[in-house]
């Protein structure tokens, strides 16, 4: 896992692309940007697991960009539910 500055951030996905987005299309630009302002930009690499089952969860993620798979299960039973992105 690799934190992005904002700077970083905006040379890979400019406002246009957020506001494409699902999750910002409501939302104007000023907004858009106060939730990156304060907020951690990570880079995942392929195969990183962000979270586990059972885990307390004290964030919650935006996908900008790639896809998530959620699995279920024990690491040597585990059972693919859902492809995100």
């Amino acid at each position: 896992m690799k934190e992005i500055a904002k700077e970083q951030f905006f040379e890979r996905y400019d406002m246009a692309y957020c506001q494409g987005l699902s999750t910002f299309g409501a939302l104007n630009e000023s907004f858009i940007r106060h939730i990156i302002d304060h907020s951690e930009k990570l880079l995942e690499k392929r195969g990183e697991i962000i979270f586990s089952e059972g885990q307390h969860a004290e964030s919650f993620y935006i996908l900008i960009d790639g896809s998530v798979c959620l699995y279920w299960g024990s690491r040597h039973r585990e059972k693919k539910i859902n492809t995100l992105g």
